[in-house]
């Protein structure tokens, strides 16, 4: 089992965006069901950012293996506890003529702080990221 790197094989898988998407659609008429909402999505982003980074642990460390091995090592992809990784790099040169990889990186950074920003707007704010889920970006 690999429970010290985020993933329990004797546990089901969670499926992270289905508990994201009902936590978001709970009613909020009243103040005590806003802060009740803000705390179960506040608590399932804790254990979902813990899994990614444990995640992303896993991978560097060589434990996970790519479900696409025969590819270039840049282009690896991993599926671990029920959450899609890649490499923010430029795997496929689309971004070559703009930057490379740095574009890629930065890409996948503004993904991420779009997602805060739409969820903002949702009324419903994703706390802000730790130094190393943010690093991992």
């Amino acid at each position: 089992n690999n429970t010290s790197l985020g993933s329990d094989e004797r546990a089901a898988l969670r499926d992270w965006n289905e508990e994201f998407q009902c936590f978001h659609e709970l009613p909020v008429t009243t103040m005590m069901e806003k802060i009740n909402k803000a705390k179960m999505i506040y608590k399932v982003w804790l254990e979902f950012q813990e899994a990614a980074v444990n995640g992303a642990s896993a991978i560097s460390l060589g434990i996970i293996p790519p479900i696409n091995p025969t590819e270039p090592e840049r282009q690896h992809v991993y599926v671990f506890n029920n959450t899609f990784f890649s490499y923010g790099v430029d795997s496929k040169d689309a971004y070559k003529v703009i930057g490379g990889d740095e574009a890629a990186c930065k890409s996948a950074r503004h993904d991420y702080h779009n997602i805060q920003l739409l969820d903002h707007f949702q009324n419903t704010a994703i706390p802000a990221a730790t130094p190393q889920a943010e690093e991992a970006l």
